[in-house]
């Protein structure tokens, strides 16, 4: 997988996380900003709105950081509201 691939790749599951957050109501609608994705409007999660969302972006870059590294071979991501669900 090329460079480009990967960033393509980490653009597109940023987007997907970020969409189902918005579509499940899982952060609330004002710690989105909206963005144009390949001509399409997509809803993207904002830094610094919460200790949630900082959370979940944090994970997200790590996962991005490990498909540019190479070393990302399968990726499962799960979200809950509850804090005691595993």
């Amino acid at each position: 997988m090329s460079v480009s691939d990967k960033m393509y790749f980490s653009d597109v599951l940023y987007i997907a996380i970020s969409e189902i957050a918005y579509y499940r109501y899982l952060l609330p609608e004002s710690f989105f900003d909206d963005a144009l994705f390949e001509d399409v409007e997509v809803h993207r999660i904002m830094k610094g709105k919460s200790v949630e969302s900082d959370t979940l972006l944090e994970v997200l870059g790590g996962a991005c950081d490990a498909l540019a590294k190479g070393v990302l071979k399968t990726l499962t991501f799960g979200l809950s509201v509850h804090p005691n669900d595993v």
